[in-house]
């Protein structure tokens, strides 16, 4: 594609998205409300939910593998001075964090955070290892998944209109804007995988974290490399390298969490002996987007684009790394536009 008309359409997007989030503008953002987040991909939900009444600030660096964090007198007083923490819950230092804070702050643990785990367990939907892996519940990347995250978003949303009684109804509202985004979100998720000719194709997840991103957008993951904190199991790497060799799986899928296990490098090994995609996406990281649908799309448009380049020798000569990197921004913005404008219309 020509740089100037990608750019080009990259730029009307940019300002049609900025456009559309004016409209949803709040009166009063002199005071916002601290929200901090145990990992980065939580971020967007708290967004949705808050919008540019709250602030969110993650515990987590960034780079950090959150299972190997240790919290820090600093991450405690960062979490005390905020107004509400939430945590993903399946990882134990976030359950001990909140009742640290809550004990500073005088308060019930509820009064003071959300476990998406803990608190919302009977609403969410878990996926579930392969039995090679030893079965069992995976909780890593759970609020991905769009119908958890919905719950998740309703949860923070009543929350924060307990905090803010003054903006209760601006919360009540970005949830439903939230749920209505997602019907639309969904729709288009599957016709975008259908024309890349990657809907409900089988894919390989480097680690668990990727399962619920995938579920998401209607992959089937019938194969995870690696369970968390173990080493790859021989069995499982032979009945990976048999469905490569048989042309059962379209893609291996890493994630930000997943490039930096031991088993990454068997990933890199098996795409080049089989000449299948090792695409990596973001399951830690927001990316500084604070959008859910924006987070989600920049994952999407990634897979698309990195599967569509390598299998076609036209678009790797004729494209480079900045080139990918205005599709999939021009991919995010689109959809949000898209979303918008559907939303806009039908409050008409």
């Amino acid at each position: 594609m020509n740089k100037t008309i990608l750019s080009s359409v990259v730029l009307i997007i940019l300002i049609s998205s900025v456009t559309s989030v004016v409209l949803e503008q709040p009166q009063d953002e002199n005071k916002k409300i601290v929200v901090a987040v145990s990992i980065g991909s939580l971020a967007p939900l708290v967004y949705s939910a808050g919008g540019n009444f709250v602030e969110v600030v993650s515990l987590v660096p960034a780079g950090t593998d959150p299972h190997e964090f240790i919290p820090t007198p600093s991450t405690i007083s960062l979490a005390t001075n905020s107004s509400l923490v939430v945590v993903t819950g399946h990882i134990g230092w976030e359950s001990k964090l909140a009742e640290e804070v809550a004990n500073n702050k005088k308060l019930s643990v509820e009064d003071v955070s959300i476990n998406c785990f803990s608190d919302l367990k009977n609403n969410l939907t878990f996926l579930s290892l392969p039995s090679d892996l030893g079965g069992g519940i995976n909780l890593h990347g759970f609020w991905l998944l769009p119908s958890n995250a919905l719950v998740i978003v309703k949860a923070i949303a009543n929350k924060l209109a307990v905090i803010d009684k003054a903006h209760a109804s601006y919360y009540y509202y970005n949830y439903e804007l939230f749920k209505s985004k997602l019907s639309a979100f969904k729709l288009f998720m599957s016709e975008t995988l259908k024309d890349s000719n990657l809907y409900s194709k089988a894919v390989v997840a480097v680690t668990p974290d990727a399962q619920y991103l995938l579920a998401a957008f209607n992959f089937n993951v019938s194969q995870i490399m690696v369970n968390e904190g173990e080493e790859a199991r021989p069995e499982v790497l032979s009945s990976i390298r048999e469905g490569l060799k048989s042309g059962k799986f379209a893609l291996i899928v890493a994630t930000d969490l997943s490039t930096q296990s031991s088993s990454f490098k068997s990933a890199e090994e098996f795409s080049k002996e089989f000449n299948v995609p090792l695409i990596s996406t973001y399951t830690l990281s927001s990316e500084n987007l604070r959008d859910y649908f924006a987070f989600m799309s920049f994952n999407l448009g990634i897979i698309t684009s990195s599967y569509s380049t390598y299998n076609s020798s036209t678009a790797s000569k004729g494209l480079n790394t900045l080139d990918y990197s205005l599709i999939a921004l021009s991919f995010v913005l689109l959809i949000l536009v898209l979303v918008e404008t559907f939303i806009l219309v039908r409050r008409r």
